[in-house]
Order: C-alpha cells, then structure tokens, then sequence
C-alpha cells in the first residue's frame, strides 16, 4: 500500500517557507511535553472568549451523542471530524491571529470523508480489540463477568475482575488494553495531518502511531501534568475545565507542530 505523506498547504493561511513538514515527525525531549500546555495557555490568553465557546461547544456536542443509545459510536466518527476543525481553528489561530466557534466544523466542509475514514478505521480496532477480549472470556466461562460493552469501547476492569481472572482472560484483557491504546495513539495526531497536511487517513494513523511510539515520554509527562491540572480545574463545580479544555486542545495543536513541523 502506498502511504503518501506528501504535504500540501494547510487550509488556513500557509506557514512560514522555512518551515517544513516531516512526515515521519521527529523525537523530542521529555520537557515539552509541559511546553505544548505552555503554549496551549499562550495562545488561548489571547482570544479566551473565542476558545471558551469552541470548547464548550466541542463538548455539548460528544456529550450529546454519547447520551444516546446505539448512536454513541458516531462519537468515533465525527470525534476526528470535530478534531480537525479544532486543528483548523488552532492553524488559523496560529497563523493569522483570527479564529471563530465555527472554525469547529471546518473538518464538515474540508476532508469530511477523510476525517470520517479516522473513526471508521478506529471503529475497526476497537471491534478487534473486542473480538479478542469476548473469544478469551468465552474460553474461560467469563468469570470476569465482562459484559458486551466492550463493542462500544467502555469496558472497565475493575481490581476483583482482574484478581478472579484466568490467564486467558488477563491475556485477552492485556491485549485488549494495547490495541485500545494504540487506536489512542493512532488517533492522536491524524486530523492535524489529514486536514492541515492532505495526508491519506490510513497513512496519517500510521504516522501517528509511529510519532506516538517515538515520543512516549514527552507525551507520558504531557499526560501526567495535563491530568493534574484537570483534576484542579474541576475544583470547584467544574468551572475552571472552561479554560482547560481549550488549552488542551491547543495543547494537541502545539504538540503536532512540535513533531511534525520543523521550527
């Protein structure tokens, strides 16, 4: 299969000609990954309104199609769809200054089917991940008690399920919990590569992932730091997770710039 990462210009205003686009995307050191969410706060500080809205706005609308039945896996779908937006609205940020709420459904009118491929392929690791947690479960008798929620990707394993398994349940269990992972990583930085990059959806995932693997200790603190101030910005009644659901977008944004666009 040929996976062309051949870059095209970004949609919003094109970055400066001494940048360039790494397909491969680069290693970088542990630190940055405190100066993605640096930089995410930079950037909000100077439209905060703007990114309080697209925040919230990209909230309301996972939130409301995980509410509902069966069509909470459009969440897999469209969540790439939203992100590219969000990708959009951070370039044109970054680039220009400007950036509006509508900025958000820029993936809709742009790469729409791309974008949409994302979910599609993540939908696919998650049935497989599935697959193979059910077909070790029903070798043991499931005596784990693992319910068929596992297809909707919200399976937990709680310290007794885990205490009580057998091995081929833990091993169905461990194999689930990477390929659930790797569709994380997968994820991670393909809407930035397909909307800003033109890159194939397939050959995005891929490159990805890569990056991921490549730069697993950046994003470890990354995921670390990003935690803990999620758990302070829900203190008191969730308010402050207004400004820091913005910033860990621009975060995502600023991370893909970091490894994947020489500067």
């Amino acid at each position: 299969m040929n996976d062309n990462l051949s870059a095209s210009p970004p949609p919003s205003p094109p970055a400066s000609p001494l940048e360039a686009f790494d397909p491969r995307g680069r290693r970088v050191p542990a630190q940055h990954g405190v100066e993605w969410i640096r930089n995410g706060w930079r950037m909000f500080r100077q439209r905060p309104g703007v990114w309080v809205g697209l925040g919230l706005t990209y909230l309301v609308l996972l939130a409301l199609l995980s509410a509902v039945p069966l069509l909470n896996l459009l969440t897999l779908l469209l969540g790439p769809v939203l992100m590219g937006g969000t990708m959009f609205a951070y370039e044109r940020a970054r680039t220009t200054g400007d950036v509006q709420i509508g900025d958000l459904f820029a993936g809709f009118r742009q790469h729409s089917g791309q974008l949409v491929m994302i979910g599609l392929l993540t939908m696919v690791l998650t049935a497989l991940g599935a697959v193979v947690l059910l077909l070790a479960t029903g070798i043991s008798g499931g005596t784990t008690g693992i319910s068929a929620e596992i297809l909707t990707g919200r399976a937990a394993f709680t310290a007794g399920q885990l205490a009580h398994g057998s091995l081929a349940e833990l091993i169905g269990i461990a194999m689930y919990l990477l390929i659930f992972a790797a569709g994380i990583a997968a994820n991670w930085f393909a809407p930035a590569l397909v909307m800003l990059h033109n890159v194939t959806p397939y050959a995005a995932m891929k490159a990805s992932l890569a990056a991921c693997v490549k730069n697993w200790l950046p994003l470890l603190v990354y995921s670390i730091v990003l935690a803990v101030l999620l758990m302070i910005a829900s203190i008191p009644f969730g308010l402050g997770l207004l400004l820091m659901i913005p910033v860990m977008l621009l975060s995502i944004g600023d991370s893909y710039r970091d490894i994947f666009v020489a500067r």
